[in-house]
């Protein structure tokens, strides 16, 4: 059977299952009960998923398992694109989008990773101006941080 129960709240604790170790496991409020159900994210993944978020339950027998959760926050993505964002108070907060077209962002409202490499180049280009030495090698490096720029978008 399928259910749908607000989170509540989380915590690590002792699996709900057979296996050893710790497992994240949720209050979610289902009708009138709080129940503790374990979360089975897909390997790979570490999720907490955000408090009054929607959790979806599948109970068979004794076992109760939390396979999805749904924070609200409406989806952005265009077709044949992948996200992956932290969330806090119902927004995004950090994201990394792999768009359709080939390119990256990685950032948030305080980051922008190709902002930030723009700044590393132009400082690099700056402190090489005056025939210093080394100028070759840091010309190098400033033309790999454009390269990798060139693979990042600068807009979710």
């Amino acid at each position: 059977m399928i259910r749908v129960g607000k989170i509540k709240g989380s915590k690590l604790g002792k699996p709900t299952n057979a296996r050893s170790g710790q497992a994240r496991l949720l209050q979610v409020q289902i009708g009138p009960q709080l129940q503790i159900v374990q979360l089975a994210p897909g390997a790979g993944e570490d999720v907490n998923p955000p408090t009054d978020s929607l959790a979806m339950v599948l109970e068979s027998g004794v076992l109760r398992f939390a396979v999805a959760s749904f924070d609200g926050i409406a989806p952005e993505v265009g077709e044949g694109e992948r996200e992956l964002y932290s969330s806090s108070g119902g927004s995004k907060k950090t994201r990394i989008r792999l768009k359709a077209g080939g390119t990256l962002y990685i950032g948030g409202p305080a980051y922008n990773l190709r902002a930030a490499l723009q700044n590393l180049v132009q400082g690099i280009q700056g402190a090489t101006a005056g025939g210093d030495p080394i100028v070759d090698a840091t010309g190098k490096i400033a033309l790999a941080l454009t390269q990798i720029q060139g693979l990042l978008d600068s807009s979710p």
